[in-house]
């Protein structure tokens, strides 16, 4: 199967303690498309871009960083990031703190497949997702809803 190129981009502030943990999460994907991965640090005071700047130098033909000085905001980084997307045909929007689930990419990939979606249109897939509340309890939230009215 011929994989559709997917660039990942990420915007990024004071997240040293859970960025390496999405990067890995997104390197997982390398074997289903997986272009480059985009990071756009919002000038992080803490050990943030020392972090990711460790991944660039492994993977430096993957990962593209920025670092934003000053700092542009939620809404500045996001717009910054943004801008900066490669020529992929498939484009992934995280924050720091997310992490994709393995098999996440090939899962999209084969719908794109089955369901011939053309990806030269506009085109959204949302996945199912996960996320841990302050106590460590995991729930997923399906994206396929049962809607009665």
């Amino acid at each position: 199967m011929e994989y559709k190129k997917i660039s990942v981009l990420i915007v990024t502030y004071k997240q040293a303690n859970v960025i390496g943990r999405n990067i890995e999460s997104i390197l997982q994907q390398k074997d289903y498309g997986l272009h480059e991965i985009v990071i756009c640090d919002d000038c992080s005071p803490d050990n943030n871009w020392e972090v990711i700047q460790s991944y660039v130098e492994k993977y430096p033909n993957i990962i593209r960083a920025y670092r934003n000085n000053p700092n542009l905001g939620i809404y500045g980084n996001s717009d910054k990031c943004a801008l900066l997307h490669g020529d992929a045909e498939l484009f992934c929007w995280l924050e720091g703190d997310d992490a994709l689930e393995p098999d996440v990419f090939k899962g999209v990939q084969e719908y794109i497949t089955i369901n011939n979606v053309d990806v030269n249109e506009a085109v959204g897939i949302f996945c199912d997702y996960s996320s841990v509340n302050p106590m460590g309890e995991k729930f997923t939230h399906p994206n396929k809803k049962n809607l009665e009215w």
